[in-house]
């Protein structure tokens, strides 16, 4: 051998070799690169580490495989291959790279999501108030929060709980202002026509039924915008969109049901609120011509027409009041 060709191998062996070097230097920093960050992303599962430690075995051969056939392609020249090889590695290394970056961030809100509490609705607190049933600061979660440790969660759970708890407490003061002033009107007391002695005792009960009807007209708005009133409290929270929407799905559906039962007995309230109004203009139309029965237990009026005006609306009381029973006995009454 020649003492240039000598020269020329010891040149490109040495190439070779600092080739060699840098592409384990490269592995090996991509490698350590892999632990920290397998380290210091919560939240992957198991195939996540499956899906990266692929792409760097990719990233360890496939540069090497293109950059043996780029040496071949470029007349053995290691300049070359090393080129060829570290743009293939690098462009793979990237890929993994954001691959599992875009894994851990959607692994990161899938546990904050995952760490939210599923409240309870106001309509489900009223229902309780309606059914008798008390209500104690554990009403507050469907399922509790579960914040997770070195994280915002801790400060965000304080804020929704107490915007919870203010909400729920505005519903439970609002229902028990309207099933309490409900409960003040005794209405079979107001129709019994024996207990009529002057007429002045028919106006005082008119009032009366006026208060009743009054509070069913301010109840009835409060159990239809408990929802909006719930949304727009946690505008005002630190809370990802997607948080919000689950937070109130979650809201809505413990709504839905109590809702609509909870409207259904404002109604039927209003309805035996109505007749009862009605049975005392009747009374007061006809006062003289009217006396209570007491053998029969019943009011009979001179007038027919009067007399079955009263009988059905009569009827319609007893027939509201068992329709509210069993719409409280929905409730869980």
């Amino acid at each position: 051998m020649h003492e240039g060709e000598y020269e020329e191998l010891n040149e490109q062996t040495t190439k070779v070799f600092e080739f060699s070097a840098y592409c384990y230097l490269a592995a090996l920093a991509f490698a350590a690169w892999t632990v920290y960050y397998a380290v210091n992303t919560p939240y992957l599962d198991t195939e996540d580490y499956v899906f990266f430690a692929i792409k760097v075995v990719l990233a360890a051969v496939v540069p090497g495989v293109v950059g043996f056939f780029g040496w071949l392609l470029f007349g053995k020249s290691t300049t070359a291959a090393s080129g060829i090889y570290f743009l293939v590695f690098f462009g793979l290394a990237a890929h993994g790279y954001f691959g599992i970056m875009a894994k851990g961030v959607e692994a990161d809100k899938i546990a904050a999501l995952a760490a939210l509490p599923e409240p309870l609705s106001g309509a489900e607190i009223m229902a309780l108030v309606g059914s008798g049933k008390p209500v104690t600061g554990e009403n507050l979660w469907r399922k509790a929060p579960s914040p997770r440790p070195d994280t915002e969660d801790e400060t965000l759970m304080s804020t929704l709980e107490l915007k919870g708890k203010t909400h729920l407490s505005r519903m439970n003061a609002a229902a028990r202002k309207y099933f309490e002033a409900i409960t003040l009107l005794n209405i079979e007391e107001v129709i019994d026509g024996k207990r009529y002695i002057v007429k002045s005792q028919i106006d005082r009960q008119k009032i009366s039924t006026d208060q009743y009807l009054t509070a069913i007209d301010e109840y009835r708005p409060v159990v239809e915008s408990a929802t909006s009133q719930y949304e727009a409290a946690l505008k005002s929270i630190d809370l990802s969109d997607k948080g919000k929407e689950q937070i109130m799905a979650a809201y809505k559906v413990g709504a839905e049901a109590p809702t609509a039962t909870l409207l259904e007995i404002c109604d039927t309230d209003r309805d035996r609120g109505e007749a009862v109004k009605e049975i005392l203009e009747v009374l007061e139309k006809d006062w003289g011509k009217w006396k209570y029965d007491r053998q029969r237990r019943k009011t009979t009026f001179e007038s027919s027409q009067s007399q079955k005006v009263y009988d059905e609306l009569s009827k319609l009381i007893e027939t509201t009041a068992r329709d509210k029973e069993r719409l409280k006995a929905k409730l869980g009454g």
